[in-house]
């Protein structure tokens, strides 16, 4: 048994936000499930889910998303890969000493230490595959007008 569909009819104006959100947050998600794995630094947290489980999530999640845009008569926007990740090398030998910073605490303050290029690690660029996400959702809302305007 099919689900029923349901139609609305909104103004482009009302219809743009909806739009520009689920194809935000479809490329968002694509890349999260596509590159993130458990060795990834700095990358979203999953809420104290097994990685696998927060994929699922994330998965659902994307399909909703995607099924949105597809919706609207356009494809979405994928990030790459270079936008979403980037290589960071663990630091290693040196002295580490802590530091009491008025206002903040105990920091670690390490000197002396290079960088291990023989282990590279991927490393989630949050600021930068945020502002690839918009740029994607803005581009989707790009040919999803220029369909308006030649409809």
């Amino acid at each position: 048994m099919t689900e029923p569909l349901v139609s609305l009819t909104l103004p482009a104006r009302d219809a743009e936000p909806w739009l520009r959100q689920a194809a935000e947050d479809a490329a968002k998600l694509s890349a999260w499930c596509d590159h993130l794995t458990r060795k990834t630094l700095h990358a979203p947290s999953w809420g104290g889910v097994s990685l696998e489980d927060a994929k699922k999530d994330w998965r659902a999640r994307f399909v909703r998303a995607k099924r949105i845009v597809e919706s609207f008569g356009v494809e979405y926007q994928q990030t790459s890969e270079a936008e979403t990740l980037t290589v960071d090398y663990p630091h290693v030998g040196g002295k580490t000493r802590i530091m009491r910073v008025p206002g903040i605490g105990p920091v670690g303050w390490r000197s002396g230490a290079e960088p291990d290029y023989k282990h590279p690690q991927p490393c989630y660029r949050g600021g930068v595959h945020a502002e690839a996400c918009r740029q994607a959702a803005d581009r989707v809302v790009r040919a999803w007008r220029a369909t308006l305007e030649r409809g």
